[in-house]
């Protein structure tokens, strides 16, 4: 499936430097084999957020562009929809 998702998710800045996606919702095409959310997709969700809180700090014109991140992932993803809240400083 095409990334990001095509269900219906909105994105709210509610803050410079802050970003929040919400809600992605679960998918079976997103699922690992266990039937939990796909840490691929979770961290997908992550990073866009990311980015978003990024270049809302930055000037006009300019890109921003992952170069490297980690996720550490404290247990398997079971919930109905997923949400990012991000924040940069």
């Amino acid at each position: 499936m095409p990334w990001p998702p095509h269900d219906p998710f909105v994105l709210l800045m509610p803050a410079k430097g802050r970003w929040h996606i919400n809600p992605i919702l679960r998918r079976g095409d997103l699922t690992q084999q266990h039937g939990f959310h796909h840490a691929a997709a979770t961290a997908a969700i992550a990073n866009s957020a990311c980015g978003y809180a990024a270049h809302s700090m930055t000037p006009a014109r300019s890109e921003v562009l992952t170069i490297e991140f980690k996720v550490n992932l404290l247990r398997p993803a079971l919930g109905k929809s997923f949400l990012a809240n991000e924040r940069v400083e």
